[in-house]
């Protein structure tokens, strides 16, 4: 938050769309610059409520930039808007502003891929042939307030060389609502760091989030993984899980539950979005660590013996509420105790 004031008398105000751009609220604005509305994630609030009646002085122009995230939503009705005017630019066209050093190290590591083709070309990646999953496969929908479970998975690098672009941790944030059937995809944390930060991170994640559980693939580092987790906090339950299959047929059962529109994200999370709607089985190099740990935590939640009993419960009529024991199972019904 901020405010320049110019010598002509004008202001300048500097606000956050996360929060939904409240401080120009109440604003006349003759103006507004609008930047990397791909990463926007209260964009309803800062655009629909903020901008559009702050902006209401001549010549009253929005200025919009950012990379082309076709999945995300306030992206997609621009680029459908017939009153927009479009322009596209590459990072090469910019490069007498930037460091070539800089740019050459970009060059080298995505020309060709197709997050160099949307970032340094500046092109509006559509779906992939081959992709596991559409960008109209990602629904969006507010969770409820009291799920019948919330997981938090994480997915640690197998990536020996920093530099390979393999290296990042997927922390995802998942819970299951067993009324509507519905999963629900509440946060991306994922980061490049030591195991200390990205233990710290999925913890922070677990309180935050009031999770049930961590869950957490075990192929690298086995029981190291839940040693690195109970350092910073022994109380956590950790959950290790052994991934036996390729990734191609843990992703797809999962791929499958979002093309039967039954799981919804809560706001936009672009790098995961993006991963989603790009990733390749067998063709893309680099890994998707934000997909695998949706796969993890969704599979928890929604493929797994015990949400067979949630849904078991359900068809007897019973009240399936699993939630921080409320509820005992008997057999393969969920009882209230306080019946």
């Amino acid at each position: 938050m901020g405010e320049l004031h110019l010598h002509t008398g004008a202001r300048i105000y500097i606000t956050s769309a996360d929060d939904g751009a409240r401080h120009i609220q109440g604003k006349d604005l003759r103006g507004l610059w609008a930047e990397e509305i791909g990463l926007w994630q209260n964009w309803q609030m800062a655009w629909d409520e903020s901008i559009a009646f702050a902006v209401r002085q001549e010549p009253g122009k929005i200025l919009v930039t950012g990379t082309p995230k076709k999945g995300h939503p306030l992206v997609r009705r621009l680029l459908s808007d017939p009153e927009v005017r479009v322009s596209r630019m590459r990072t090469l066209d910019n490069a007498a502003n930037l460091n070539p050093a800089s740019l050459q190290a970009m060059i080298d590591r995505y020309a060709g891929t197709l997050l160099g083709r949307q970032e340094l070309d500046g092109e509006l990646i559509d779906d992939v042939s081959g992709a596991l999953w559409l960008r109209s496969d990602i629904l969006y929908l507010p969770a409820p307030l009291d799920m019948t479970r919330i997981v938090v998975a994480v997915d640690p690098s197998g990536a020996k060389d920093p530099e390979s672009g393999n290296d990042a941790i997927g922390i995802s944030v998942c819970g299951f609502d067993s009324y509507t059937q519905y999963g629900h995809v509440l946060a991306d944390y994922s980061l490049t760091d030591g195991p200390a930060v990205w233990a710290k991170r999925a913890i922070q994640a677990y309180h935050q989030h009031e999770a049930d559980l961590i869950v957490a693939e075990s192929n690298f580092g086995g029981e190291m993984v839940r040693h690195t987790i109970h350092a910073v906090d022994p109380k956590v339950p950790v959950k290790l899980i052994h991934a036996s299959r390729g990734k191609q047929q843990r992703a797809e059962p999962v791929a499958m539950l979002y093309k039967g529109g039954r799981v919804y994200h809560t706001h936009p999370m672009p790098e995961l979005e993006d991963e989603l709607a790009t990733w390749v089985p067998g063709e893309t190099k680099q890994s998707p660590n934000r997909l695998d740990a949706v796969v993890w935590a969704l599979t928890e939640l929604m493929l797994t013996s015990t949400q067979a009993k949630v849904m078991s419960a359900k068809r007897f009529g019973e009240e399936p509420i699993y939630r921080r024991g409320d509820l005992t199972l008997v057999g393969e019904r969920f009882i209230d105790k306080e019946r």
